[in-house]
Formats: structure tokens, sequence, C-alpha cells
């Protein structure tokens, strides 16, 4: 499991992610620690003018030993081929992980930065 850096600083979550992710085989080791933080800043980063990565966050459920999703999920897609895009979540010091639900090309990297409690 990876812990974020406080943001302006991002830690790379996912790299070089070519293929939609399978939620239900994705182990907790898979996440982003997020104790600490109340927010998380995340950015998805297309490898290419072509690509157009669409995501899903979750969250571990450590009574259902799988990852969850809001109520209402947190969803994006892509706002065009090649162009990067960053949104923010409050994650309130859960284990989240940034799922790749279309790719339309290549791949793309998630990053993550973390806004500290009390900070944002």
């Amino acid at each position: 499991m990876t812990s974020p850096q406080s943001a302006p600083n991002y830690v790379v979550h996912r790299d070089a992610v070519d293929t939609v992710d399978t939620i239900a085989n994705v182990d907790r080791r898979s996440g982003m620690n997020m104790s600490g933080y109340e927010k998380a800043n995340i950015q998805v980063i297309p490898s290419s003018t072509s690509a157009a990565p669409a995501v899903a966050v979750y969250w571990w459920s450590a009574f259902e030993e799988a990852w969850i999703q809001e109520h209402i999920a947190i969803a994006k897609s892509s706002p065009g081929a090649g162009v990067g895009y960053e949104f923010t979540v409050e994650c309130n010091h859960r284990i989240m992980f940034v799922a790749i639900t279309a790719i339309v090309a290549d791949n793309a990297t998630v990053l993550v930065a973390g806004i500290p409690a009390g900070n944002g």
C-alpha cells in the first residue's frame, strides 16, 4: 500500500495502466492509505494524445473486505483525448483506490496528494 505526500507533492498511485480495472480482483494492498488526510487531490494523466481515461474512486471496507463506492459514486470521465485532469475528494483518512473504468488507447498514470486534517 502506498501513502501520499502533502499537496502540492504528488505520489504515483497507479502507473501506466492500460486496461480497465475489475474492482473485485483488486486487493487492499493496491490502495492509497489516506490516514492523516481529509482530502485527496487526484491527477489523471494520459500517456498520449489519443488516451482518454475515465476513473472511479473506491474505499476499502474492512467489514466487507472489499472495495466499496460512495452512495453517489465518485466517477470522472476524460475531458478529451490526451487531456490530463484533476479533481479533489473528501477521503477522510480512509484507504482509497482510483480505478480505471475506461481507457480508449495507450495508458494513464494516476497521482495523489493529500491535504492534511485541518488544512483544507
